[in-house]
C-alpha cells in the first residue's frame, strides 16, 4: 500500500511539473537528434527481504546514464554500480598469481555488490526563460547484470549470490542545464521486482 501512495504521488508530481512547465515553454523549442551522458551518484532501497541476504537495506550507487533525445522524447540507457552494505562477509586466505603479485600470500576480506542495468523511455518539458530547465518523466527496466559477495580480483575464491532484482520503474526528474553542464535530481520507484524501492539521485553530465 505505501508503494501504491509512492507511485502516485510520483506520477502526480510529475504530471503538475509537465502541465506547468509546457504552459510556460515556448511552443517551437524542440530537441531532435541529440545525445547526452551523465554520471551519477544514488542511494537506493530495498524492502527488508534483503535482510535474508546478509545486506542491509539500501546501497550507494554510482552510475553512468546515455540520452537519446528525439521530438522531446528522451530515451536512457543506465549502469549502476551497487555498493551493498555487508553484514556477511568473509575472510579468505589467497596467494597470488599475477606478474606484479605472483606467490605474494595474503588474507582478504569480501565485498558485497551488484552491477544493475537499465532503459527507460519518456518525455521532456522545458520552462524557463531560455527553456534551460527540463522536467522528465519516463518509464523502464532494469535487470541485475550480477549480484553477489565475492573477494575482489580473485577468479576462484568463494562467493555467494545475493537475491537482488530489478523490475519495471517509474522515474521523475528535473535537469537544468548551465551552458557548460548539465546538473538533475531524479527519483525512481519500483512497481516490480524483488526487494527494489526507491532510488534518489544526482547528476552531472553534457551533450555531445
Amino acid at each position: 500500500m505505501k508503494k501504491l501512495v509512492a507511485v502516485t504521488s510520483l506520477l502526480l508530481s510529475s504530471q503538475l511539473f509537465a502541465f506547468e512547465s509546457e504552459s510556460v515553454a515556448e511552443e517551437n523549442y524542440v530537441i531532435d537528434d541529440q545525445w547526452q551522458w551523465s554520471i551519477t551518484l544514488s542511494n537506493t532501497g530495498f524492502d527488508d527481504s534483503v535482510l535474508k541476504e546478509g545486506i542491509d537495506t539500501s546501497a550507494i550507487g554510482f552510475g553512468v546514464d546515455l540520452d537519446y533525445i528525439d521530438n522531446n522524447w528522451i530515451t536512457t540507457f543506465s549502469a549502476d554500480y551497487l555498493a551493498y552494505d555487508d553484514n556477511n562477509s568473509f575472510e579468505q586466505y589467497v596467494v597470488g598469481s599475477g606478474w606484479q603479485n605472483k606467490g605474494d600470500e595474503s588474507t582478504e576480506s569480501s565485498n558485497a555488490s551488484g552491477v544493475l542495468l537499465g532503459v527507460a523511455t519518456g518525455r521532456m518539458y522545458f520552462f524557463g526563460d531560455n527553456q534551460d530547465v527540463a522536467v522528465i518523466g519516463q518509464v523502464g527496466m532494469s535487470f541485475m547484470a550480477y549480484s553477489e559477495r565475492s573477494i575482489s580480483y580473485c577468479d576462484d575464491c568463494y562467493s555467494e549470490d545475493i537475491d537482488v532484482d530489478g523490475g519495471l520503474f517509474l522515474k521523475a526528474g528535473i535537469v537544468k542545464d548551465t551552458g557548460s553542464f548539465n546538473i538533475g535530481l531524479h527519483a525512481k520507484t519500483y512497481l516490480s521486482g524483488d526487494s527494489m524501492g526507491t532510488t534518489f539521485g544526482i547528476s552531472v553530465g553534457s551533450s555531445y
